[in-house]
């Protein structure tokens, strides 16, 4: 409980005061060091784990000013025993916290952990990032199905950075892989498929260079792995999906649905715009014929008493015509000439 409440005192001083927050770097290494003894906990972020990790959030993790590597004799973060043990740690606790709870939950849970991650990637060692980018980037080995599909902790971030869910936690997720493709676009696709990329890159208006996608196709050449660009999977493990050409016939009936579409959609238009036009005498008789269906539908009415001969046809349009309705198109009138029923 007194340790929970220093860390919050500690975070409080830190975030409303800045300028205060060098006085707390010799605090750092024995931050570190209680967060990684404790281990994983369950749940992952529980207290006081939560509370640590806040307070790395403010403090001078790059030792700027060389208090660490004066007191200590090393960054506090890197420790020459293991440069990555407290990175390492804190994948660890994202890959678990993910795991163990709600997606509903994790939009204000997880997202001091990946801020934290993402400082400590940016100003780690070169031995650092290149374990950071192999620990949370999908791997060649994912890449036998398309990503996201595998129960990894890549795969469970690239579903997080799309979903619904997680509105806030899903732009610090693309930007983190962002970050971790050495903020190229061209890499960032390489690394997480097109499919991914794109609404990132579209909404912080990155541009996309034109050979991206060209280039992921043998982003891998070397080691013969050619990748599709969209979905990030190897094409060697692509499933074959051979359907059978249309026959004549299925041609045609396909074409006569369309054009049964079109004829009702263009038909309904001219009616409503015939209705917004006319006198409310008019705009009945109007309504009226608005209610005639298609050609399609109504050769399949049986109903002698409801079909109009060529005679009663041709007597509808001369009386239309001296009431001041105005001529339908040819091609509208073709729905509602005979032989079709109309019911």
């Amino acid at each position: 409980m007194a340790l929970s409440e220093t860390l919050k005192l500690l975070f409080n001083i830190t975030h409303f005061h800045p300028d205060l927050a060098e006085h707390f770097s010799k605090s750092i290494p024995n931050i570190c060091k209680l967060l990684v003894r404790r281990g994983i906990a369950k749940p992952p972020l529980a207290a006081p784990v939560n509370y640590l990790v806040n307070a790395l959030l403010n403090l001078d993790l790059e030792d700027v000013k060389g208090q660490q590597m004066h007191c200590f004799g090393q960054n506090a973060v890197f420790p020459l025993f293991d440069q990555k043990c407290n990175a390492a740690h804190l994948v660890h606790i994202l890959d678990a916290s993910i795991i163990a709870y709600p997606e509903a939950e994790l939009d204000s849970t997880i997202a001091p952990v990946l801020t934290l991650i993402r400082r400590i990637y940016e100003i780690a060692p070169d031995g650092v990032k290149k374990y950071m980018e192999r620990a949370i980037l999908p791997t060649p080995d994912e890449r036998d199905k398309p990503l996201g599909k595998s129960d990894t902790l890549p795969s469970r971030l690239l579903n997080l950075s799309t979903s619904a869910l997680t509105p806030n936690l899903r732009g610090s997720i693309s930007s983190m892989l962002f970050e971790l493709s050495n903020k190229d676009a061209s890499t960032f696709v390489q690394n997480v498929g097109y499919g991914f990329a794109s609404g990132f890159l579209m909404s912080n208006n990155i541009p996309m260079p034109e050979d991206a996608i060209q280039a992921h196709a043998t982003a891998q050449a070397t080691q013969g792995i050619p990748v599709n660009p969209i979905t990030g999977q190897r094409l060697d493990r692509e499933e074959s999906h051979e359907n059978a050409p249309m026959t004549q016939e299925e041609k045609e009936r396909e074409a006569e649905r369309l054009f049964v579409l079109f004829e009702r959609y263009a038909f309904r238009n001219l009616s409503r715009d015939h209705v917004a036009n006319q006198s409310s005498g008019s705009k009945r008789l109007a309504l009226w014929m608005c209610r005639i269906p298609s050609r399609q539908h109504t050769a399949r009415a049986g109903s002698r008493s409801c079909r109009m001969t060529q005679t009663e046809h041709a007597s509808t349009l001369r009386r239309r015509e001296n009431t001041g309705i105005q001529v339908w198109p040819e091609f509208a009138l073709a729905a509602l000439r005979p032989p079709m029923a109309y019911s």
